[in-house]
């Protein structure tokens, strides 16, 4: 659910102090444990996105993707991380609500990247997708 309050909030501060916001940003990516050097690695991936990413942000957070996910006609993956403090998981879950073709997975121990936390399922549940659609 777009929250119009939460997303300035977030885009302010990240004007405010892009490198701070990014490092806090790096360390709630992830419910599990991870080594710092992961979390180290995630700030610099986020670092050397260009600081106009905001705008992007901006302009996803209110756009309504529902009618375009309906008129999709592919097979569609959609991964939760349980315990996602960046995207609601609510979200990704709601996408079997408006697409037809859809493959839910879920994962209970990841934030928002189950591809580190849950790597070898992640791995195991994305070849069986694209196995399945050849």
């Amino acid at each position: 659910v777009y929250k119009r309050q939460a997303l300035a909030e977030t885009l302010a501060a990240m004007a405010a102090d892009r490198v701070n916001f990014l490092a806090g940003l790096s360390a709630g990516v992830y419910a599990s444990e991870v080594t710092q050097q992961v979390v180290d690695w995630t700030w610099a991936t986020f670092l050397q996105a260009s600081p106009l990413a905001a705008q992007s942000l901006g302009d996803l957070g209110p756009l309504d993707q529902r009618a375009m996910l309906s008129s999709l006609d592919v097979p569609i993956l959609s991964i939760v991380g349980d315990k996602d403090a960046v995207v609601d998981p609510a979200v990704c879950r709601s996408v079997v609500d408006y697409a037809s073709d859809v493959t839910l997975v879920e994962f209970t121990e990841s934030g928002h990247a189950p591809f580190i936390e849950e790597s070898e399922k992640y791995n195991r549940e994305l070849i069986a997708f694209v196995a399945k659609q050849l």
